[in-house]
């Protein structure tokens, strides 16, 4: 066996080891993915107003306690104005219900956290979730919705059951809804986003979701392990169907392993911008 057929099998062992190494490492690097939305159906006394935007910690053997008080600690830092969080806490059993959020009531904001539930909530104790959701200062938005005001200004925020294992009533966030109002929709999964009329689709401005982890393992785009049915298999990113814009995140935790790979977790922190979005500014190309 020549020394270069040596040589190139070590290389290749080497990069294996370290691609394995990479799927355990890249869950806990963390990114903080920031987003504008411009509109102007954004009130004035909303514009420049952020959101901590938070989807499947999946809390459990995989993520301890300690690393849902680093997540906090993160977003405290990103001084948000509000914080939503779209589901999916709990990993595996009721006992680490309490813990975390004993945690989570600790993210601070000027105008409230919000909340949803996600399918493996309610698998694990749906309503126990919820009673200490509420239990910590955390407004449950599980088929209801309400005004967030600022001054004379104000938007609506509402959420819906899990699509997968819940109903979902869209009535509370529609009521007194007029159609220059600015709304936002909290569903976990956004498949969801398939079953809204184009009416709902017109009066409702934006959609967050979670569920797909981005796919959580990724080859290049080309395949994922948790792929969404919606808008032929989108993992996550930005989407638009008619008037909303839906924002699916990739997700704070794993399941099933503790790996990622190039779906790195994230925090998604929006911001609102009353108006039109700025042009791109184009090269100047001269003769």
């Amino acid at each position: 066996m020549s020394k270069k057929s040596i040589s190139a099998k070590k290389i290749f062992l080497l990069l294996v080891i370290l691609t394995g190494f990479y799927f355990f490492i890249e869950p806990f690097w963390l990114n903080v993915h920031r987003i504008d939305i411009y509109s102007e159906e954004i009130p004035v006394g909303f514009d420049n107003k952020s959101i901590a935007f938070l989807s499947d910690i999946h809390c459990g053997p995989y993520f301890p306690i300690s690393r849902v008080k680093g997540l906090v600690t993160t977003v405290n830092y990103l001084n948000p104005d509000l914080a939503v969080l779209t589901g999916d806490y709990i990993q595996y059993g009721e006992k680490y219900i309490n813990d975390c959020f004993a945690e989570l009531k600790n993210i601070q904001t000027r105008y409230g956290s919000y909340a949803v539930l996600g399918n493996h909530d309610i698998w694990s104790s749906g309503e126990s979730i919820k009673q200490k959701i509420k239990e910590n200062n955390i407004t449950l938005l599980d088929n209801f919705a309400l005004w967030l005001n600022i001054g004379e200004d104000k938007i609506k925020l509402g959420g819906v059951g899990d699509y997968l294992s819940d109903k979902q009533d869209l009535s509370f966030t529609l009521s007194n809804l007029k159609i220059n109002d600015f709304s936002i929709l909290l569903s976990h999964n956004p498949d969801y986003a398939d079953e809204l009329t184009p009416e709902e689709l017109d009066r409702i401005d934006l959609m967050l979701s979670g569920h797909t982890h981005g796919g959580q393992v990724s080859l290049f785009g080309l395949w994922s392990i948790y792929p969404s049915v919606y808008g032929k298999n989108i993992k996550t990113g930005i989407i638009r169907k008619n008037n909303m814009e839906i924002i699916v995140s990739k997700g704070i935790g794993t399941v099933t392993l503790p790996i990622r790979f190039f779906v790195r977790p994230e925090i998604i922190f929006i911001t609102l911008k009353h108006g039109q979005a700025p042009s791109p500014i184009l090269p100047n190309i001269s003769n």
